[in-house]
């Protein structure tokens, strides 16, 4: 808060570009621990079923993935409320357990580690079609995304974007400014002055 207060002096009021972007968003592979599965054990997947014109991050709140019986994964929000599959055993002998109860990502993991040893990891197409045989629906994996990075590649724990941001207007805004004391998305090839770190 206190580099925020320091920046938002420096800009008085001016929207100003800051290193803060998203830019991954429909890419998996641009910075290496954007896509990461809930096992925290693997930072990014190997095997992606990715659907066509998937991630979209439709609105600016999609950062959860869920596959379902077409044999694609897309990105949705996190709060919605899908069926999920868990997986136990190790991470070479992964078995997957259909769970039919409607529950966010989230409360999905932690039934996952409650009971199982996680949400599904799925690392190769056998392992795809074996979560495909058990379901008949949408169902939450243990893939998800971290957006908002900055431009050197560290993650952004501290964002206080304002009221309705990121919105993601018209799907192209992959970059943040700073704006009277908050966070904006906006398109990346807007002009605005920006600011730079020290070395």
């Amino acid at each position: 808060m206190e580099d925020l207060n320091q920046l938002s002096d420096m800009t008085a009021g001016v929207p100003s570009w800051i290193g803060l972007n998203d830019l991954n968003r429909k890419t998996t592979d641009l910075y290496p621990n954007s896509w990461r599965w809930s096992t925290q054990t693997r930072s990014r997947s190997g095997h992606m079923n990715i659907a066509s014109g998937e991630p979209d991050y439709w609105s600016g709140r999609e950062e959860c993935l869920r596959t379902g019986t077409d044999d694609t994964w897309d990105d949705v929000k996190c709060s919605s409320l899908y069926h999920f599959v868990c997986f136990s055993g190790s991470l070479n002998t992964k078995s997957y357990h259909l769970i039919e109860q409607t529950l966010s990502w989230e409360s999905a993991k932690s039934y996952c580690r409650t009971y199982y040893t996680d949400l599904a990891m799925i690392e190769n197409e056998d392992e795809n079609q074996k979560v495909l045989s058990i379901i008949t629906t949408y169902v939450w994996i243990g893939l998800y995304r971290v957006p908002w990075m900055f431009s050197d590649g560290t993650n952004c724990s501290f964002r206080l974007w304002w009221r309705y941001e990121p919105n993601n207007l018209y799907n192209d805004q992959l970059c943040a400014t700073l704006y009277d004391g908050g966070f904006s998305d906006r398109d990346c090839n807007a002009t605005f002055p920006f600011i730079c770190s020290g070395k």
